[in-house]
């Protein structure tokens, strides 16, 4: 049986993993997160104990899907969701990494987050509207004030600036 501080820990430790899971039902990032927060005090909460890490997160990601589905019929967009058959399989196969694979695949993320930060104010704001936001770039030209190809170049600029500060840490 887990422990409340395992629980925590577990799920700390797996953040990123449990967030791409959610936000792939939900394609919102601060709706992923808020799910995601829900899904933390749940199992926190949880009278039932959790045998394991491996119970706790199938728990989680049985959870955090079906929140996320709620959360998807729920909004006007209404992304498409996936068949319960693709579902399990991806489910099964999140649970097939090891823990090699997923602490290598961490170190990336964190090492990207880095690099993210290293762009500048402006060029990290094009990104973030390009790929938090999903916005289109003639969109972000029109809410920037600038012309479409500024905004491409923007874009060149700071994924060129993300490759070489990836490739550094190889």
């Amino acid at each position: 049986m887990l422990d409340e501080s395992t629980i925590v820990r577990v799920l700390i430790r797996d953040r990123i993993r449990i967030l791409s899971w959610i936000d792939s039902f939900l394609s919102d990032a601060q709706l992923a997160e808020d799910c995601y927060q829900d899904v933390c005090a749940a199992a926190v909460a949880k009278d039932e104990r959790f045998d394991d890490e491996t119970h706790l997160l199938r728990w989680v990601l049985r959870v955090g899907r079906n929140k996320s589905i709620d959360l998807a019929r729920r909004r006007t967009r209404q992304p498409t969701v996936l068949d319960d058959d693709v579902l399990e399989a991806l489910e099964m196969q999140w649970f097939s990494e090891s823990s090699g694979a997923t602490r290598i695949h961490s170190e990336r993320i964190e090492k990207l987050r880095e690099c993210l930060e290293s762009l500048t104010d402006n060029s990290r704001r094009i990104v973030d509207l390009r790929y938090v936001d999903g916005l289109k770039s003639a969109r972000i030209a029109e809410l920037l004030g600038r012309k479409v190809e500024s905004v491409y170049r923007a874009l060149l600029r700071a994924h060129v600036a993300l490759r070489e500060c990836m490739e550094q840490s190889q």
